[in-house]
């Protein structure tokens, strides 16, 4: 039975294949293709997946390019009815999208067409988005095209992070491999209408867009915080010359009516955490930090080492 491969190198990826094994035992999995060590380091959000294929004795394969000559050759003799893509940054080239019998299928962490592009969990989370989702496609030679075969919601509060958002997004595409991977696997597909005037965009974001602005109000200074903190690589700030990383803080900002002091100004530091002053006048107290000598902890811990 030439069944289902899924390509996929995060916890989302993992969340799919799992809903596959405990629903649909009889459809088999022959391979899994997972980024190599080599670059998976460098992904954020990596998941190496061996142990998942371990327990269940399912093939790894590991690759720079899902489009390299091997993966291709490996993908064309096993030719399966459905690849599921989830979390894989690569195009796919022409010859791979026709390699399946019933074509490949993407996972994508946004509502479609909102949010298309890169870094879209981020973005929302930078944006104040409330209302969020994740889309299964038809994939095409276009990123983020074809028909949208399922779709979920689920709100963003403010007290989620990159994180705790993937969570959610892996609930959800668990719930769409439920739901929707037997009928896929029989060529059954049925495609939902979006309405295209609602599309947007998101570009890559760099660790360098982390740099922390105190000059902006603290809500957005806590958003910022909240998008890229583990396993992102965190918002920060420079202080006596040296990279400061926040990797949590309050989200009840406290306004400051007693103290008129420029932004990025140390307030107060207790066991509650470090104030700083923002351009607003409200203060963020920062829960959590490290720097490139420092282990993550709280800032009274954090500033008692810095200081010695």
């Amino acid at each position: 039975m030439p069944g289902v491969i899924y390509v996929t190198c995060t916890s989302v990826g993992r969340a799919l294949i799992q809903a596959h094994l405990r629903y649909f035992p009889e459809i088999e999995i022959p391979l899994i293709i997972n980024l190599s060590y080599e670059k998976g380091i460098n992904k954020s959000n990596f998941d190496p997946l061996d142990d998942l294929c371990k327990q269940n004795s399912i093939r790894m394969h590991r690759c720079d390019s899902v489009n390299e000559k091997l993966t291709l050759e490996l993908l064309s003799k096993i030719k399966p009815k459905i690849i599921i893509q989830s979390g894989w940054s690569q195009k796919f080239c022409d010859e791979l999208l026709s390699i399946p019998t019933y074509g490949c299928i993407g996972e994508h962490p946004s509502p479609i067409p909102i949010g298309r592009g890169a870094a879209c969990v981020n973005w929302a989370i930078l944006e104040g988005v409330k209302k969020w989702g994740d889309t299964f496609f038809r994939m095409t030679s276009q990123y983020d095209r074809g028909d949208v075969l399922h779709q979920s919601y689920f709100d963003i509060t403010d007290n989620d992070t990159c994180k705790t958002v993937y969570e959610k997004i892996a609930v959800a595409g668990y719930s769409a491999i439920k739901l929707n991977l037997k009928n896929w696997y029989e060529n059954s597909f049925s495609s939902i209408k979006i309405d295209e005037s609602k599309a947007s965009y998101y570009k890559r974001r760099t660790p360098e867009d982390g740099l922390i602005d105190f000059s902006k109000p603290a809500k957005e200074i806590h958003r910022l915080i909240r998008a890229i903190t583990k396993p992102y690589p965190g918002a920060f700030f420079l202080h006596q010359g040296m990279k400061f990383f926040v990797w949590d803080a309050d989200a009840d900002l406290v306004l400051n009516k007693k103290v008129s002091a420029r932004p990025g100004t140390f307030i107060n530091l207790d066991n509650n955490g470090l104030q700083i002053q923002c351009g607003d006048n409200y203060l963020l107290n920062i829960k959590r930090m490290s720097s490139d000598f420092i282990p993550e902890t709280n800032p009274q811990i954090f500033f008692e080492l810095f200081n010695k």
